[in-house]
């Protein structure tokens, strides 16, 4: 994914731009068959992923360093993912048709009860470009694990529950920028997550913002340390006082939600100086 497209978007934000979410992108035959592809093959894709990464473990660390480096511009160019907070998804529906909600990939690839955690973007008439690449007969609803048509409205109610329950939003793309769908995750159900932080290959990448704490209004409850997947968030000693660190933070803003002081927000990461980039 190119610079301007990462960082340059509508408001320094490449989702909040309106050819993201082209009918006429996702056209696209590459765009596609790759998306075809994915969904009919993702098991399959998935255990033989898992087992180039987990001989990237054994590599010798020169080549394991630049095998993880490939699989991550791989990510960057193909299928794209990013962190991305509740507060930003009222200015990103505007852009999609209407939404079809999905059970997860990831959960039944790990034999877990699937859901209706993914919510993909529906680009065109007529449910567009998911009614186009998925055969007609997942189309059963949420309640048959097929898919099921969401009105813009429903789509956000949904994502703000999943924020309660303490979800990562992260959105993805067949191809940047043509974003397709947002996944609701977290670390023990999301196979990007772990091959991110457990096998330490970035297969999704930090959001634009990074949560910032201020101690005079943090009474230690804890709540922003429960709900931090990313490690980012800790207690430091017997008092309960937390400790914030915004290397590890990837800006899902489910700490600043649960914080009943306001003693956490967020800010865009390049307002934080001890912030890391994005990558």
């Amino acid at each position: 994914m190119c610079e301007f497209c990462t960082r340059h978007g509508d408001g320094k934000k490449w989702y909040l731009r309106a050819d993201a979410y082209s009918h006429e992108l996702a056209q696209d035959l590459q765009r596609r068959k790759y998306t075809e592809h994915f969904v009919r093959d993702f098991g399959a894709i998935m255990r033989t992923n898992l087992a180039a990464l987990e001989q990237f473990a054994r590599a010798p660390r020169p080549l394991r360093h630049l095998l993880r480096s490939l699989a991550s511009n791989y990510m960057k160019s193909r299928h794209f993912g990013q962190v991305v907070p509740l507060q930003d998804f009222a200015a990103i529906m505007p852009f999609v048709n209407s939404v079809v909600r999905l059970p997860c990939l990831c959960r039944d690839f790990l034999r877990k009860e699937a859901g209706g955690y993914c919510l993909a973007f529906s680009l065109g008439p007529n449910d567009g470009f998911m009614a186009e690449v998925v055969d007609e007969s997942f189309w059963q609803g949420i309640d048959a694990a097929g898919l099921q048509r969401v009105e813009i409205a429903e789509a956000l109610r949904l994502l703000a529950q999943f924020d309660d329950e303490g979800l990562v939003h992260t959105l993805w793309t067949a191809g940047p920028p043509l974003t397709v769908c947002v996944c609701n995750c977290r670390l023990g159900d999301c196979l990007a997550m772990r091959v991110t932080l457990d096998l330490k290959t970035r297969a999704f990448f930090r959001g634009e913002y990074a949560a910032e704490l201020r101690d005079e209004l943090c009474t230690g409850c804890g709540l922003c340390v429960e709900r931090c997947q990313f490690g980012a968030v800790h207690t430091v000693d017997d008092t309960g006082r937390v400790c914030l660190d915004p290397e590890r933070c990837y800006g899902c803003g489910l700490c600043a939600a649960a914080c009943p002081t306001n003693a956490v927000r967020l800010r865009d990461r390049n307002e934080v100086p001890a912030a890391a980039s994005l990558w």
